[in-house]
């Protein structure tokens, strides 16, 4: 519920959504994420 209220319908998931103050580490965040497919 709510996933919609930011981002279309046709992108959700695509990319990783963070909040303004984790954007500084993102690279960082991104690199210890996991392959889900």
């Amino acid at each position: 519920p709510g996933f919609t209220a930011d981002e279309p319908l046709e992108t959700l998931g695509e990319s990783l959504a963070l909040p303004p103050f984790l954007e500084p580490k993102r690279a960082a965040i991104e690199a210890g994420l996991k392959p889900l497919a």
